[in-house]
C-alpha cells in the first residue's frame, strides 16, 4: 500500500507541514465494482488518488450517456 508521502510525491512537491495536513483529512477507501462514488445531480465535496485499479466515468447530455474511461 502506498504512503501518504507517496502518494503527494506522484502529482507534485510538498513540504512536510502539507504531508501533515494530508495525513490529518485523508481517509482510505476500497471501492468495489460497480460502486457509485456520485450520483447525478450531486456536487462532488471529495478528491480521489486511486491507487490501483481503474474506473468509469459517465457523461450524461441532453441526448446520451458517454463513458469515458
Amino acid at each position: 500500500m502506498m504512503s501518504a508521502k507517496e502518494i503527494l510525491a506522484s502529482v507534485g512537491s510538498f513540504s512536510s507541514r502539507d504531508l501533515l495536513l494530508f495525513e490529518e483529512h485523508s481517509v482510505r477507501r476500497l471501492f468495489r465494482k460497480n460502486d457509485v462514488l456520485l450520483h447525478l445531480g450531486e456536487i462532488c465535496q471529495s478528491v480521489y488518488f486511486i491507487l490501483s485499479g481503474s474506473f468509469f466515468n459517465f457523461i450524461e447530455t441532453l441526448s446520451r450517456v458517454r463513458a469515458n474511461q
